[in-house]
């Protein structure tokens, strides 16, 4: 299971080849692992004072890999959220793991790990849109 944001998308790095989410996560064996740690693509404005007609996916394409990840999990082996709903307290020996098969014991893969897949985090699009999340609030009540 992924626990992602309306606006994150996961991407394999070979999309465009016409590799799925599932061929990548095929490569994991989930016996052996408790989850698959992504780190985040950070998208920003690309230039965009306003929303483009075009959409999020043609419109943003600039972007940082980021340290921080989401968690695909394989649910038998967790037991909880941890600290949020990035990382996850897993049963037995069971961890989370990054693309390259390092241990990832929290919400932080350092160095960051992009080269197989990554989590498109589409953060503030345009600067119209980052004001109006500013104004809203976070889904968690955070700010506002």
């Amino acid at each position: 299971e992924g626990f992602i944001d309306v606006d994150e998308f996961i991407v394999p790095a070979n999309i465009m080849k016409g590799e799925k989410i599932t061929d990548v996560l095929k490569t994991y064996e989930p016996k052996n692992i408790g989850g698959l740690a992504l780190n985040w693509m950070i998208f920003g404005f690309s230039g965009h004072e306003t929303r483009p007609a075009a959409g999020v996916l043609p419109s943003y394409n600039k972007c940082v890999l980021n340290k921080h990840v989401k968690t695909i999990v394989y649910l038998p082996h967790v037991i909880s959220p941890s600290e949020n709903t990035h990382a996850f307290n897993y049963k037995g020996n069971f961890h989370a793991i990054n693309v390259h098969g390092k241990l990832v014991p929290s919400a932080w893969s350092d160095p960051p790990a992009g080269e197989i897949m990554v989590i498109n985090h589409y953060l503030t699009k345009s600067k119209e849109d980052f004001q109006a999340k500013m104004k809203r609030g976070a889904g968690d009540g955070t700010f506002k």
